[in-house]
């Protein structure tokens, strides 16, 4: 047996590590798995006219503090979040192509939206056909959820609720007998119109109900307005039953001037008037302003949502509106889902959200299924509920006075000066 030269030895040795240098190169370049790809977070909301474009760049500030957050604390399964946002500029068919881009161009794991109940109805149809969670965080009216699609979860109200548990309690607590609803013929206006009558019926209350539409995107509310006016007896207070920018806010300003207020006040059915654009519309004829609300400081939250209110408010210059809370909850809800689930694959995290207790910025979110027809589907019910009224020029809403529920008010209700 002839033993191996050292030159073969040092031949074959070379030959050995170039094979395994190449080898290692192969793998780094064309096997090794690169970065894992991010989460997709799609974002359907309106940035543009006709819809109301000031709150959804603001719902989306709260959905870009999430994701940052998240990303710094090391993201959800070793993978970034990333948001990829469409303005669906508040109408249905905008919204059906910006969730179908987000779907199919994007890759989007998950849609968060849309603000106008009618472009969430339409949006819901996009996310069932393509098997995408679709977490309504704002939007109300009770076809949302009444259509039982598996891919739809809701964490803000339902007008049924807001009817329910605010509207009518309060106008029954405080002796309203002749109320107008002036509403906003889209389907959120509409909803909670017939849900405050519906309501009304079913508790034989002795209220009478005088049902005003308009077209949505009117600015000159003048002519419904002076209807009002002139419904004998006097109307006592006006719900304001609209979600459109500006005609939501200019209600108030434009009361006034038609010699509606100070005889009838107006209660906003959601909490327009804790936001800044209330004062520089109405300035003067915003005191007296009622609306429902759903946090307020005489009631602290958790400090992590004080956290964040104060963070949105650095980064914003506006106090935290109600629905940027429900926004960045939806976010680390998925987040969190994701993380339970250990796989982004759309059906297992519906298995965990179905069963989900989560602590968000307002309190404990679950989902209640009924297997009743109605919008009690996939659906948070454990919102915090109040009226609020603003007593003073540019009063921000942290200093607004509780006046409903009774056993929880903060000061006695006014009449507008």
């Amino acid at each position: 047996m002839k033993i191996m030269s050292r030159k073969r030895i040092l031949v074959v040795t070379s030959i050995i590590v170039i094979v395994i240098v190449a080898l290692v190169a192969y793998y780094s370049f064309f096997i090794r798995p690169g970065p894992a790809s991010p989460i997709v977070i799609g974002v359907a909301l309106p940035f543009s006219p006709p819809g109301d474009y000031k709150a959804g760049s603001l719902m989306l500030e709260a959905i870009k503090m999430a994701v940052e957050e998240i990303n710094q604390a090391g993201g959800v399964l070793g993978r970034n979040l990333t948001v990829k946002w469409e303005d669906t500029k508040g109408l249905p068919e905008e919204g059906v192509a910006a969730v179908e881009r987000l779907i199919t161009l994007d890759g989007a794991n998950v849609v968060i939206g849309a603000w106008h109940s009618s472009v969430s109805n339409a949006i819901n149809d996009i996310c069932e056909k393509y098997n995408i969670i679709n977490i309504q965080a704002a939007s109300w009216a009770n076809e949302i959820t009444a259509e039982h699609f598996k891919t739809t979860f809701r964490i803000a109200q339902y007008n049924d609720e807001i009817a329910q548990r605010i509207i009518v309690p309060f106008l029954r607590d405080y002796g309203f007998k002749n109320v107008a609803i002036l509403a906003e013929s889209t389907d959120f206006g509409m909803g909670v119109a017939d849900a405050v009558k519906k309501e009304i019926e079913r508790l034989g209350l002795n209220i009478t109900v005088h049902v005003i539409t308009y077209e949505t995107g009117s600015s000159d509310l003048s002519p419904w307005l002076l209807n009002i006016k002139a419904i004998t007896p006097p109307v006592q207070i006006v719900i304001n039953s609209a979600s459109g920018y500006p005609n939501t806010y200019l209600v108030h300003k434009q009361a006034w001037e038609t010699g509606l207020c100070p005889s009838a006040m107006i209660l906003g059915s959601w909490d327009y008037p804790a936001l800044p654009d209330f004062w520089e519309i109405n300035k003067q004829y915003g005191v007296g302003a009622l609306y429902a609300a759903f946090e307020h400081p005489a009631f602290p939250l958790p400090p992590r949502a004080q956290e964040f209110a104060r963070r949105f408010k650095e980064r914003t210059g506006v106090e935290v509106p109600y629905y940027a809370y429900l926004h960045y909850d939806a976010v680390y809800l998925y987040a969190e889902a994701v993380k339970k689930a250990g796989t982004t694959n759309t059906d297992e995290v519906i298995k965990i959200l179905e069963n989900i207790k989560f602590e968000g910025t307002l309190g404990t979110i679950s989902f209640e299924t009924s297997p009743e027809p109605g919008p009690v589907w996939h659906q948070w019910t454990g919102h915090p509920a109040f009226v609020c009224q603003l007593t003073a020029v540019n009063q921000p809403a942290s200093n607004s006075t509780i006046v409903w529920p009774k056993e929880y008010a903060t000061g006695e209700l006014k009449w507008p000066p």
